[in-house]
């Protein structure tokens, strides 16, 4: 199924609270920064599985500090090219923990939607901070991504979550797809994140790709001229993709 490009609609915004931000589709092409447009240059580009619209890139934009690295998910990547990319993730882990001794940044996608007892179960058996969730809704057949974060050691607050859900009424839950935080630099306790069931891709190229551009002379040279420079990476989920190959 082919993904439309389509803005942030809604930003559910309680005041005190956690936010949740919702969307009804997903792409990370290179229009997310807008490049060849408002003076956008990009730094890099790198082929993360051969002969596939999955890569990375890195790109500054005129008068900005920030240095973004994102992953570009083409349309019509395949099981098999998923498959190549999620394969590199040991040894992606095993070089990481070479270098960091504490925890490793990760995404995790999962191979269904969790209910919420699954996912909190999940997070706590393995010991995973999160930092971010992503929640699958159905709305009159439309699919839509919730965007939200733990509040106060709860994983999931289901209060904020009741009160966005009853501002549209004919959205179904259908469950958590995946999780952004950190993970134990413990290979034993990657590979069963690795190979459970649940788990499509334990995503841990986050460092790496920083690790890339912070070495890279450009960004050197940038630090040099304004120390204030940064890295900000951009990691996707792929349940889009788990969703469709399903159909």
């Amino acid at each position: 199924m082919k993904k439309i490009i389509l803005t942030v609609l809604v930003f559910a915004c309680i005041l005190g609270a956690a936010c949740l931000s919702v969307t009804l589709a997903s792409s990370n092409t290179d229009h997310d920064l807008g490049i060849g447009k408002n003076k956008i240059e990009l730094i890099d580009k790198k082929q993360l599985v051969d002969n596939s619209g999955l890569y990375y890139f890195v790109a500054r934009k005129e008068g900005k500090k920030d240095i973004n690295v994102k992953i570009n998910l083409p349309d019509n990547l395949t099981k098999e090219q998923f498959t190549e990319y999620k394969n590199k993730m040991p040894a992606y882990f095993d070089q990481i923990v070479k270098e960091k001794s504490n925890r490793i940044p990760v995404v995790i996608t999962f191979s269904k939607a969790l209910s919420v007892e699954e996912y909190k179960n999940f997070v706590k058996e393995n010991d995973i901070d999160v930092t971010q969730f992503k929640i699958r809704t159905m709305d009159n057949g439309v699919r839509a991504t919730l965007v939200g974060a733990p509040e106060n050691g709860d994983l999931l607050p289901q209060d904020k979550l009741n009160q966005f859900l009853s501002k549209t009424p004919n959205a179904q839950f259908i469950g958590i797809i995946s999780i952004e935080g950190t993970i134990e630099s413990n290979k034993d306790k990657f590979n069963k994140i690795f190979y459970d069931k649940n788990v499509a891709i334990a995503d841990v190229s986050k460092y790496l790709l920083e690790k890339r551009v912070k070495e890279s002379n450009k960004f050197k040279e940038l630090k040099q001229k304004d120390s204030s420079y940064y890295i900000d990476v951009r990691v996707p989920d792929f349940y889009w993709y788990i969703e469709d190959w399903k159909e």
